[in-house]
């Protein structure tokens, strides 16, 4: 199994924008072969800092998901949003 966590640090003024597109993004990949889960938590202690949690069944489907269409134009708006780089880590199970 992999596991994907990404922090995600938003402009208040990009919120409604980042959080319309990541819910899309969400949708989609759910239904992507080998989703186990895709799920968006935001942060109780640090304002409009989310973390995006991925689990898939293997290193094929996460590969195939990075090709996903929703995922790269998704990839292509978060710069707007972003007031930090984000931290994304690849995990094995």
């Amino acid at each position: 199994m992999k596991i994907v966590n990404a922090k995600f640090t938003i402009k208040l003024e990009k919120r409604e924008n980042f959080l319309e597109d990541i819910l899309n993004l969400i949708q989609a990949s759910q239904t992507d072969a080998g989703c186990l889960a895709y799920d968006l938590f935001e942060s109780h202690t640090e304002p409009n800092v989310f973390m995006m949690i991925e689990k898939w069944s293997d290193a094929q489907a996460l590969e195939n998901h990075n090709k996903n269409q929703t995922l790269l134009a998704f990839a292509t708006k978060v710069p707007e949003y972003l007031s930090q780089k984000p931290e994304i880590s690849v995990m094995d199970d």
